[in-house]
């Protein structure tokens, strides 16, 4: 088995980050502790991955100095560094070393004889080396205000680092974030004090350090401070209970009361590119050495920004910038609460590939969210914002001052106010100069007969036949306001049908298209969460996108609703893990990226309730096998279908949903059964 690689461009450099293992003693004839477990199958999967380096962001053992645990958690951790095949670089976490100085702090300060005793077991606490002409300076957060000797030595030899590395690209890794939220914030359990921070932030602006990764707080979180990009890393061994309260769901019976969240373990893989660079998280679900090692378990998908042709998109419902408080409470913070934002709906994005986002301009209205917004458009991400009926004038302004990090605008006008609103929106758009599209309202109470079953809903967007879209722009002034008009693929509509006809219809009448696939039930007291139903229609979906450069296709939605009215899954869970159709949507972008366009498409009924479609054009043949039941699909009845494709030849098989790649020579068929949808192309096609 192998793994995907993003062969879009090559980086200069691949690296590994870890951060928080935990490593406990280990006692002779016992099973070892979870935490070096989960450890240990981390290191024989970057051993795997072989990276140029792995940084440690420190906490590598558990007990903290003080502890006679912890000389033998510190052998059992040297131990599991011998399984990497490459440099390992650590940084001392609190519970290496100590925590920061303060009164307020639940462990014991910092202290030299522990710092020398890291230094003797792990290297140096603060270091720098360069790989690849970069500069990977590595510091000592838990020093910094302790008025130790070894702070004033850290600050000296930092200055100076960065002084001799002026106008190198620099990476800074360390334990403790500068802050969480706001560089401001007040100082709590998780931030660098205030004092410091501004000294060390001061020095990221000054030197234009490109990026940050840090440790402590287990859990995904990304900002950006000027132009520098900032990257809190979840835990390899386990989530810190108080980050439960991010989500809006309880733990689940099994996560001992947010700590065994499995879905929030894993680790990052970078590449560095000629410019700029890309972080992969990597999600192990917890899983450990007793595991059978396979490389691709969770094949990191392709990241928005590196996608070279992003029709992909969802519909953003849930807020993608919800800052919470957490709860003041021990052992953590007993006197203050601590604000943080949610960047689990991030993350999901990144895993996924999704560039595009579709949210209401009042994500623009307010100086927070547009500052965000200027930080994931940096980092890759699309924006088609809209509105509903023409803007008032506060968000039309919000439209011209944002209009750099706006993909396209979409309107959305109930039938009547078409006409007598062109004006206004072709005076708008020529002012922001964004791509325009024009949905259509659609309204239940439009349709409801007498005695019918009442049925509450609106949407917006055309359905994909040809009288609506012709009446649509026959309406004066629709063809000079709007380059784009709006379509809705109903639950009932087969995606591939509703896409391309969506895509003729509009091309046909001289517009673009912007295509919304439901994901939803027909009616707001439905629930659909089938699983199997929802990956197959979002593989057709991502097929259809990627081959249609003239058409933007988003999926409706992206994180579930759980509760309310239109229950359904979505991508990705309330916690951001991705459910099985976001696994589809993420291994889709790596192998559909930089699809030949207008290949022909053939469609097979398999029998027993599979089915095959086939994209292929000269250079380039994909088969998608689907089953509408949740059982795994017999590579039996994959291989003897694959004539569909140009030619006999050996093959690749994956997985869409498991991320597992098995190659299969020609005329050979394993009894090998795969979860689905599967995808099979000639072997070659994106694999090194």
């Amino acid at each position: 088995m192998k793994r995907l690689r993003n062969d879009l461009s090559q980086p200069i450099l691949s690296f590994a980050i870890v951060a928080d293992t935990h490593v406990g003693a280990e006692a002779p004839n016992t099973v070892p502790p979870l935490e070096n477990r989960r450890t240990k199958y981390v290191f024989r999967q970057l051993a795997a991955q072989k990276p140029a380096f792995v940084l440690h962001l420190g906490d590598i053992v558990h007990p903290v100095p003080a502890l006679d645990g912890y000389g033998a958690a510190a052998v059992a951790a040297e131990r599991l560094h011998e399984l990497l095949r490459c440099p390992l670089h650590a940084t001392p976490g609190n519970h290496d070393i100590g925590d920061k100085a303060s009164p307020w702090m639940p462990a014991k300060s910092v202290h030299q004889d522990w710092i020398d005793m890291h230094r003797q077991r792990f290297g140096a606490v603060y270091r720098a080396f360069t790989e690849a002409d970069c500069r990977f300076i590595l510091i000592c957060s838990p020093i910094l205000g302790s008025g130790l000797p070894e702070e004033a030595r850290q600050r000296e030899w930092l200055e100076q680092e960065l002084a001799d590395n002026a106008g190198a690209r620099l990476f800074l890794a360390t334990h403790y974030p500068p802050y969480l939220l706001k560089p401001d914030e007040p100082d709590n359990y998780d931030n660098i004090g205030r004092r410091e921070r501004k000294w060390l932030l001061g020095l990221v602006e000054r030197y234009n350090v490109e990026a940050l990764f840090v440790g402590h707080i287990h859990n995904f979180l990304f900002n950006r401070h000027g132009g520098t990009r900032c990257y809190a890393l979840p835990s390899v061994s386990f989530v810190r209970r108080d980050y439960a309260e991010l989500f809006r769901v309880a733990p689940g019976d099994r996560e001992e009361f947010g700590r065994n969240d499995q879905g929030r373990l894993g680790f990052f893989l970078v590449d560095v590119f000629d410019s700029g660079h890309i972080v992969h998280p990597i999600s192990t679900d917890g899983a450990t050495n007793d595991e059978s090692l396979d490389p691709v378990r969770r094949t990191p998908g392709r990241h928005p920004s590196k996608v070279s042709r992003t029709a992909l998109g969802v519909h953003s419902r849930h807020s993608w910038n919800e800052v919470l408080e957490l709860p003041y409470n021990a052992p953590t913070d007993e006197f203050q609460r601590r604000s943080v934002r949610n960047d689990y709906p991030l993350l999901a994005l990144w895993q996924t590939g999704v560039a595009h986002l579709r949210v209401p301009i009042s994500d623009f209205s307010t100086p927070e969210s547009a500052l965000r917004l200027a930080a994931l458009h940096a980092a890759g991400q699309r924006f088609t914002v809209f509105t509903a009926g023409v803007p008032c004038d506060r968000h039309a302004e919000a439209l011209r001052r944002h209009a750099k990090l706006i993909d396209s605008w979409e309107v959305v006008l109930p039938w009547a106010q078409i006409k007598a609103n062109v004006v206004a929106v072709t005076r708008l758009r020529r002012e922001t100069g964004l791509t325009t599209t024009i949905s259509p309202l659609v309204s239940s109470r439009d349709s409801i007969d007498v005695g019918a079953r009442l049925n509450h809903a609106s949407w917006s967007g055309l359905e994909p036949i040809q009288t609506a879209a012709a009446e649509l722009v026959a309406i004066p002034g629709v063809s000079s306001a709007f380059d784009r008009l709006g379509f809705r693929v109903g639950p009932r509509t087969d995606s591939w049908n509703g896409v391309a006809t969506a895509v003729e219809l509009a091309e046909h009448l001289g517009f673009g298209a912007a295509v919304t696939v439901c994901l939803a039930a027909e009616r707001p007291d439905e629930a659909n969460l089938d699983e199997t139903w929802l990956a197959n229609r979002v593989a057709i979906a991502a097929l259809a996108a990627a081959a249609r450069a003239q058409a933007v296709v988003f999926l409706d939605t992206f994180i579930d609703f759980d509760r309310g009215y239109f229950v359904r899954h979505g991508l990705a869970d309330r916690r951001g893990s991705l459910r099985r159709s976001g696994r589809v949507a993420a291994l889709l972008h790596a192998l559909l990226d930089g699809l030949p366009l207008n290949g022909e498409v053939v469609r097979r009924d398999l029998g027993h309730q599979n089915r095959v479609i086939a994209y292929f054009s000269d250079d380039f043949a994909l088969a998608l096998f689907l089953s509408t039941k949740n059982t795994p699909l017999s590579l039996d009845t994959v291989i003897g279908a694959t004539d569909i494709l140009p030619a006999r030849c050996a093959l690749i098989a994956v997985s869409l949903a498991a991320g597992t790649v098995m190659e299969v020579p020609a005329n050979h068929a394993p009894e090998l059964y795969l979860p689905g949808p599967i995808a099979v192309l000639p072997a070659g096609r994106g694999i090194p």
